[in-house]
């Protein structure tokens, strides 16, 4: 892939000339813009895969676009270089074939994530519980995420996501409870139990959420060694992400057909909510198994999951594997939540 950006010198503009290796990072990159809205790149793809072999399972195997082949190149040689990549398609695709593709880091496949943000789902029946996911923000950049999903036949139905940089206990309230009575306003979520996963590493803040939402009936926030809340470690990350990979592996977690967004800050919902649905995909692209390397020699690798790569967001990402974890807990009984009291009241 090669991208031209214009660049300002002593004399005015010039036009320089980038190559990149092709990677999910990089194709993120080519669509960035300006503060004029226009893209900062004009770029130009040169690939030996066409359209439709790209969207297989096997874009290497594609022969029709071989006639593009660069003068410095045969189909002797291109043979010759499939034959020394061997297995590791991946690379041949991104070194030899101008095919993005994803690194190997990351902990959703690109194809499962597609899936998800081309189909929605209609409800069979009115849930009995709602799961709410908050992961509150400690400042800087990070924003305060709001996750609410439904299972219904072993699959995940997202329906509704807010995502907010609040910088005061004010601003998390009125984010929080536009949150709560966007759900209620439905018909079939009107009698549900809001069941509340909160992250709560930072300090008091699933005590004041839960404190926020006092007023409103049919709301019980998971709790943790007799803590408001839940713990978000290195470990609870791993399984955190396992449990999520499974749900996406199996293409069960899909958005509901009236997925909305509720953020009193924002104007228009419905472009609010498209908003969140883009920042939604690239932090789960973004999202990475990052081994990091020991210091001293006596000690063990570390592997984080961290989708904060070069300035990005994962608050979204992180409140979905968490919510989607403990969801699964309280289904099955492996919480402190007394079971009994909401089979009573079903």
């Amino acid at each position: 892939m090669f991208a031209q950006m214009d660049i300002l010198d002593g004399q005015g503009f010039y036009k320089k000339w980038f190559k990149f290796r092709e990677t999910e990072a990089h194709s993120e990159m080519f669509e960035m813009k300006g503060p004029d809205g226009k893209k900062l790149f004009t770029t130009l793809e040169i690939s030996l895969v066409c359209e439709r072999c790209k969207k297989t399972d096997h874009p290497e195997k594609c022969v029709h676009m071989i006639d593009e082949l660069p003068p410095w190149k045969s189909k002797s040689k291109h043979d010759l270089v499939k034959a020394i990549y061997g297995d590791k398609l991946d690379i041949m695709q991104r070194e030899s074939m101008g095919v993005i593709t994803e690194s190997l880091a990351s902990v959703f496949q690109k194809s499962d994530v597609d899936k998800l943000f081309g189909t929605s789902y209609v409800l069979q029946k009115p849930p009995l519980f709602v799961f709410m996911g908050v992961d509150p923000n400690g400042g800087g950049s990070s924003c305060m995420a709001i996750v609410s999903c439904i299972l219904e036949y072993g699959q995940v139905v997202v329906i509704a996501i807010d995502v907010h940089p609040c910088k005061n206990a004010e601003s998390m309230q009125h984010l929080i409870v536009a949150h709560v009575e966007f759900i209620r306003s439905f018909t079939q979520f009107s009698n549900a139990w809001i069941i509340g996963v909160f992250e709560s590493n930072l300090g008091h803040e699933s005590s004041h959420i839960e404190f926020m939402l006092r007023p409103y009936q049919k709301i019980f926030v998971i709790r943790e060694k007799d803590r408001i809340g839940v713990h978000t470690t290195a470990n609870r990350k791993e399984l955190y992400a396992m449990a999520t990979t499974r749900f996406f592996s199996q293409n069960a977690i899909h958005f509901w057909e009236s997925f909305s967004a509720s953020n009193p800050n924002a104007g228009d919902s419905l472009c609010e909510a498209k908003r969140v649905k883009k920042e939604f995909q690239k932090q789960l692209f973004m999202f990475k198994r990052i081994i990091v390397r020991p210091m001293r020699g006596f000690s063990l690798p570390r592997i984080v999951y961290s989708g904060k790569i070069k300035g990005a967001n994962d608050d979204i990402v992180i409140t979905l594997t968490m919510l989607l974890y403990w969801a699964q807990e309280f289904i099955c009984h492996r919480t402190s939540a007394p079971m009994e009291m909401f089979l009573k009241d079903s």
